[in-house]
């Protein structure tokens, strides 16, 4: 078995599962069983050694037929800032895609989904208060059922220090920051510049909506929505001056 070699790290909820599905059409690229193989979040990460990671993958991955690319679409690994140095030791020359929505959409879509999951019962105002409160108690961010797994919707839109901490393990030319809105407006373009990424020929993929999380938002939201956006203000300003990425 070869390395897994693509790594699509993130934003939760900015469209992975999109841009992972159209990739698997592709005859060069092998997506591990599920999409997301969730190796490196796991809580015993620290006691697996090189080999056990690659038995790990090899019983993802029983479908590959030597495509050049293997890829693991897990969005939480940009998150925790461990992994990127992780990542690293397990294959430096891996190359990472980072897909991204504005920061208070993504908290609102993420909020929505723990919600019909059963595991949310605050507003989404109050949700946001009490996040400081609920990650600073959990002193396992790793377990499954880790609160910085399930209420970190602020937390998780600090993009630009995201970035900054994958660019300490890898070069930015293998990094890939795209947009949600690329994605999902200039389809073909943007699946264009994945596969030269890539190293790979175009490949024609029909267009479908396979964008999940269609929800009504209330007037509270929206107004929390908007206090939200006032809060990213200066991660706004962080994003455009150092990444050259805009909302």
């Amino acid at each position: 078995m070869p390395k897994v070699n693509l790594f699509i790290v993130g934003a939760q909820k900015s469209g992975t599962s999109a841009l992972a599905e159209f990739l698997s059409f592709h005859p060069e690229i092998c997506l591990v069983k599920g999409k997301e193989a969730h190796i490196f979040d796991r809580d015993d990460i620290g006691k697996l050694t090189l080999g056990d990671i690659d038995k790990a993958y090899g019983d993802l991955l029983p479908h590959y037929n030597k495509e050049q690319v293997c890829c693991d679409a897990t969005p939480l690994y940009m998150f925790y800032p461990v992994i990127a140095s992780q990542l690293a030791n397990y294959n430096a020359s891996a190359k990472l895609i980072v897909l991204l929505r504005d920061p208070a959409e993504r908290a609102l879509s993420q909020y929505q989904m723990e919600k019909r999951r059963g595991y949310e019962s605050l507003s989404f105002g109050r949700a946001l208060l009490a996040e400081k409160w609920r990650l600073n108690k959990d002193m396992n961010a790793l377990h499954l059922d880790s609160a910085w797994r399930r209420y970190s919707y602020r937390s998780r839109g600090y993009y630009s220090h995201q970035l900054n901490n994958l660019y300490r393990y890898f070069p930015r030319e293998q990094v890939l920051v795209l947009r949600n809105s690329d994605l999902l407006n200039e389809h073909q373009d943007t699946l264009d510049k994945v596969t030269s990424f890539l190293g790979l020929d175009s490949a024609k993929c029909t267009a479908k909506n396979i964008f999940s999380g269609d929800y009504k938002v209330s007037v509270s939201q929206r107004l929390a929505l908007s206090l939200l956006r006032l809060y990213y203000f200066p991660e706004y300003i962080r994003l455009r001056l150092y990444h050259g990425i805009v909302f």
